[in-house]
């Protein structure tokens, strides 16, 4: 049936504003054939669809390439961070096609386009290239208030703090914008000062010598939360509230005086009266958490857990918003792991994430010592008794998790600092024969640690054999942390081959069980999102950071979200070395970790690199496209390449890549 005239207009219009050329073609052709057949436009008419053509043709709609569309690319970053898990592939292909567009300052954008881009971008978690698009839309004056806010996120979330403070602070100097976007910046100050001050003044006795240089970051944070919290409508500000309760209590821990008369148990009063009547009724779950951290301050713990128990499992609440939670209780609150109360709570809020989709847990020794004696017969009980309401998590296979963690070292320098990571193996891994086949090494990545006097070129940044302090975690009858140092590098291959160095010790270290290295019974799966097979479960164990140990899991601790996307070489046709491609988290100085089967906990690969989220990583085997994944090699090409050198033949006669894809060699 034939539409009138004003709908088809209608649809043409629409079409232009989604900024769909397809439909836009085939309203178009409708028009024509209506007019054909008869159909006559008024003036008014036409100068609508003049209007509108003119429209379409400067915002570039009507291109035959869509991929010039900025709409059209804009619409494709959504549904790439709709998509579970994010794709970040296609986010970074579209971003490639539409940065150049979003330089052209003639190119409108209406503010419809502009809110898709950055709440897609913020929602994907793609920070990165959020700042890249928030700073081209700021720099040509498109949605000022927003692309402002969003920028200043994105610093954040990078750690560009004061950077952040200086973009926020011209958001909030703006004349005309919203009043919720107003209280968005506010918060977003608050956060910012909030986290200087946290990561510089980390207990009372520092306070005493930082007092007068970061006192003032901590003061701003309590006054822009205070400018957006009401204590007349707590149900409609509590999440400045919570923050409130906080930092009040960090100034009176820290000795620093807040020139304003709040007191921190009235705000939580106040938020408990105000919110416990919408429990069950708001599906908020952030009523939750600021119930939890209300009663926190008051110190009813019972009521607390209760509260942080909930939220925690609440199939809303992801595993970014629960990090944030942990994050709170560590840095603001300074609770530690343990076996008091506010410590059982931060425990059991750790195993809760553990079971959130895209969870990290980072567990330090106080932590895994309390998980490990949890496990002996107590299994579930810490979780239990302080997150009502919910299953446990598997504390065995937490424990174990942390006991494949013990074989993890720091690699150090002269100065004390890490420079990666490392992890024990034996030397009958390698088929090596006589004494070293049952004598421990160390594998690490060469850009780590390097022998230059065994030739070949080194990373400028890698320590040398003699430079090289590695520290152990693991528990030792007089709790003191063991450290080794390097006899010789037994074995290396440069960062440009398979970046790997494996270290002999002067002294055998003791009392530390080696990894095991995965075998050929279950071969690894890469995934393949178009037939929805999901790739093998990985994880990485490293000191992110240069930190303590970091047990890092992602994802449910029995469904493991990190994900193994590619296996293969670099180039086409090439056999060796093998590069394994995955989604895990990682940080600087997980360089050198043990990359882990997630059913077995054995080895399968050496992590050595992550990506730039606004490059990505070009596709293995000479494909096209990239890969948003982190990279390590295949530990059978290592174990390959080492008793190469040792002029002895490799346990297993598979080829590594044959190993890893589980089929039959030819």
């Amino acid at each position: 049936m034939s539409r009138d005239s004003a709908t088809l207009l209608g649809l043409i219009s629409q079409s232009i504003e989604a900024g769909d050329a397809q439909a836009l073609r085939h309203h178009l052709g409708e028009l024509t054939q209506a007019v054909d057949g008869g159909l006559a436009l008024d003036h008014g008419q036409a100068h609508q669809l003049i209007s509108a053509l003119s429209q379409s043709v400067t915002a570039g709609l009507a291109q035959s390439n869509t991929k010039l569309n900025p709409y059209s690319l804009i619409s494709d970053i959504k549904a790439a961070a709709d998509e579970k898990p994010v794709n970040k592939a296609r986010i970074l292909s579209a971003w490639k096609d539409l940065a150049p567009l979003l330089r052209d300052v003639h190119l409108p954008l209406n503010s419809a386009g502009t809110e898709m881009l950055l709440g897609a971008l913020r929602s994907s978690r793609s920070f990165g290239l959020l700042g890249r698009a928030a700073e081209s839309l700021y720099a040509r004056g498109q949605g000022d208030a927003l692309a402002r806010r969003m920028y200043g996120q994105a610093l954040i979330e990078t750690g560009h703090l004061m950077a952040a403070i200086d973009v926020l602070n011209s958001a909030l100097h703006l004349t005309e914008q919203p009043p919720n976007e107003r209280r968005e910046v506010q918060g977003l100050l608050g956060r910012a000062n909030k986290q200087i001050y946290a990561d510089h003044v980390r207990s009372p006795a520092e306070a005493l010598s930082l007092r007068d240089q970061f006192g003032p970051f901590l003061i701003q944070s309590i006054a822009h939360y205070a400018a957006i919290y009401d204590p007349h409508q707590p149900d409609q500000s509590y999440w400045p509230g919570v923050n409130l309760i906080a930092l009040l209590r960090l100034a009176k821990m820290d000795g620093i005086s807040v020139p304003h008369g709040y007191d921190a148990d009235e705000i939580a009063r106040g938020i408990v009266a105000a919110l416990e009547p919408k429990v069950g009724l708001d599906a908020d779950p952030w009523i939750l958490s600021s119930l939890g951290e209300a009663y926190l301050s008051l110190g009813q713990l019972d009521k607390a857990a209760a509260y942080l128990g909930q939220y925690a499992r609440n199939p809303k609440v992801d595993a970014f918003g629960l990090q944030g939670t942990v994050r709170q209780l560590e840095e603001v609150w300074r609770i530690k792991a343990g076996s008091d109360g506010p410590g059982q709570i931060l425990a059991g809020l750790k195993e809760a994430l553990a079971a959130k989709d895209g969870g990290v847990v980072t567990l330090s020794g106080a932590e895994r010592k309390l998980i490990a004696k949890l496990s002996e017969g107590k299994s579930g009980d810490l979780f239990e008794t302080t997150i009502k309401g919910g299953e446990s998590v598997n504390v065995g296979l937490l424990k174990m998790i942390v006991r494949r963690g013990e074989a993890v070292a720091a690699v150090r320098g002269p100065d004390g600092s890490t420079n990666g990571t490392g992890f024990l193996l034996r030397g009958s891994d390698f088929n090596l024969k006589g004494s070293l086949n049952s004598e421990l090494f160390l594998l690490t990545n060469a850009h780590v640690v390097w022998d230059a006097a065994k030739g070949g070129t080194g990373d400028a940044s890698a320590l040398a054999p003699s430079q090289v302090q590695i520290t152990f975690d693991a528990d030792t009858p007089d709790g003191k942390i063991q450290s080794y140092q390097c006899e010789e590098v037994f074995w290396q291959s440069a960062s440009g081959d398979l970046d790997a160095t494996l270290i002999r010790f002067k002294e055998q270290p003791k009392g530390i069980e080696p990894l095991r290295l995965a075998d050929d019974s279950v071969p690894l799966v890469k995934e393949d999102q178009t037939k929805n097979r999901p790739g093998t479960k990985l994880a990485v164990l490293g000191h992110p950071n240069g930190g303590p140990l970091a047990v890092s899991v992602f994802g449910d601790l029995t469904n493991i979200g990190g994900t193994l996307v590619d296996i293969g070489c670099r180039a086409r046709n090439a056999t060796e070395p093998v590069y394994l491609r995955y989604r895990t988290p990682t940080e600087p100085g997980n360089s050198g970790s043990p990359v882990l089967e997630a059913t077995s906990w054995n080895v399968v690969g050496l992590h050595h690199a992550g990506f730039d989220e606004s490059t990505g990583r070009p596709r293995l085997a000479g494909q096209s496209g990239y890969d948003m994944a982190n990279e390590g090699i295949s530990i059978q090409s290592i174990r390959k390449s080492v008793a190469e050198k040792a002029n002895l033949t490799p346990k297993r006669s598979k080829s590594p890549l044959t190993f890893l894809l589980g089929v039959p060699q030819k």
